[in-house]
């Protein structure tokens, strides 16, 4: 009885089921109460200060996310970063934002209309430089499924400088984890050849893409507008998809797949990207295709044609009879 008393005591629960009677008891019983308080305030308060001082070193960067798996990094900084995460998320509904790590060197300062945001209420974030291997390491970038590196015009000396951080931020993602899949946005057209042997998934090549569409906005009329619906600028319905072709659509033609899709999910099946996947699987998926050769000439022949088949390959309005193949993926309108 007396432990019993003690412990409902010392947690101020306090049911009262069990009284001291005589003024020993309850001297005893005030000490009791005393310490009960002071232990739950410092049992409390470390648990408290153990959350808030975590948080805190999440936000300002100085955490380490070592539970992560297949997150996605946006490594640098630009003024509409927000809106970047927005669009990314729109695109990816099975996706949370906490599944989102933040990796620059821009500081709380500018990054606080983000932190403040409850739509990005979770986000994590990495302070330092995203080209640093220590960096990178505390996002634990060997889980991470996919990364977007975007170039940090604002504080670089030329546009050089901030192109070649990112190839540097890329050689340094593949290096540590050769499949997750990087998408780099770069200013300059040069550095195209330099990613490429990064082995980067996906180049943004920002100059190029403002000059084509100058001019082909100024000879195609209205070419502005459908890119705009096509890419879901404006909010549109209508919307360029990239997806994996289904099993059923295996070894059919493009004209079936083309009516199917059209029938009845009411999608405009307008090419295909061959030879999917990350650089990794897909060689993978190439060499054991290869080993299904007859001889040894054969063979030979088909490992070296290995080397020298692109990835991720686009074939825009292919023939009817062209067939789908599983390694392929499929663009349509949707």
């Amino acid at each position: 009885d007396s432990i019993w008393w003690a412990i409902v005591t010392i947690t101020t629960v306090g049911y009262g089921d069990k009284v001291p009677s005589t003024l020993a008891g309850r001297i005893v019983a005030v000490a009791t109460m005393s310490f009960g308080m002071i232990l739950v305030g410092v049992i409390v308060g470390e648990f408290a200060s153990s959350f808030f001082e975590s948080r805190l070193l999440s936000l300002r960067g100085f955490g380490r996310l070592s539970k992560m798996k297949n997150q996605i990094l946006i490594c640098g900084y630009r003024s509409d970063l927000k809106d970047v995460i927005v669009s990314l998320l729109e695109l990816v509904p099975n996706r949370k934002v906490s599944d989102i790590v933040l990796v620059n060197n821009a500081g709380e300062d500018k990054l606080m209309d983000i932190f403040t945001d409850r739509r990005f209420h979770g986000i994590n974030y990495i302070k330092g430089d995203y080209a640093e291997e220590d960096v990178l390491e505390k996002a634990n970038v060997r889980t991470a499924s996919s990364a977007l590196v975007i170039t940090e015009i604002e504080g670089a000396q030329n546009l050089s400088e901030a192109d070649s951080k990112v190839l540097a931020c890329v050689l340094m993602l593949k290096s540590l984890n050769p499949r997750i899949h990087v998408t780099a946005e770069v200013v300059s057209g040069k550095y195209k050849n330099y990613l490429e042997k990064a082995k980067c998934d996906e180049i943004i090549l920002t100059q190029e893409y403002e000059k084509a569409l100058l001019t082909c906005s100024t000879v195609f009329p209205g070419i502005t507008k459908v890119i705009h619906k096509l890419l879901g600028i404006e909010g549109s319905k209508e919307k360029l998809r990239i997806f994996e072709t289904p099993s059923g659509l295996v070894g059919k033609t493009f004209s079936d797949a083309f009516a199917l899709l059209r029938n009845q999910k009411e999608i405009l099946l307008i090419g295909i990207i061959e030879n999917t996947g990350g650089v990794i699987e897909y060689k993978e998926k190439a060499i054991k295709r290869a080993q299904g050769a007859p001889d040894l000439s054969t063979l030979l022949h088909n490992l070296q044609g290995v080397k020298t088949i692109e990835r991720n390959k686009p074939v825009i309005n292919p023939p009817n009879d062209y067939v789908l193949k599983e390694d392929c993926y499929l663009v349509g309108i949707e």
